[in-house]
């Protein structure tokens, strides 16, 4: 395993770890403005990584164990912010 997959692996984990503390109510501001720091961080990590390996004018892109766990981050990325402001608006409209 490269550096730069460690790198991101360990940093979700500590992105996951955050949102559990978040959730909880463990949390301070500064969880929250390190939890939006590491992120987003990852986000572009995710996005520039997912540029590269997939790239239209590389004949063959190599696919790895790792693309397969960064494809399924960049699709929770995508999923859970509507389903949190779905869900948000559902409390509201049914006056929780």
């Amino acid at each position: 395993m490269n550096w730069y997959e460690t790198a991101f692996i360990y940093i979700s984990y500590v992105v996951h770890f955050l949102y559990l503390i978040t959730v909880i109510g463990l949390s301070n501001s500064q969880t929250s403005e390190y939890l939006h720091y590491l992120n987003y961080f990852r986000q572009i990590y995710i996005g520039v990584t997912l540029l590269f390996v997939f790239n239209p004018l590389r004949k063959k892109p190599k696919f790895t164990e790792f693309h397969r766990k960064i494809i399924f981050i960049s699709s929770l990325f995508l999923l859970l912010p509507p389903v949190f402001s779905l869900i948000k608006e559902l409390k509201m409209v049914l006056g929780n």
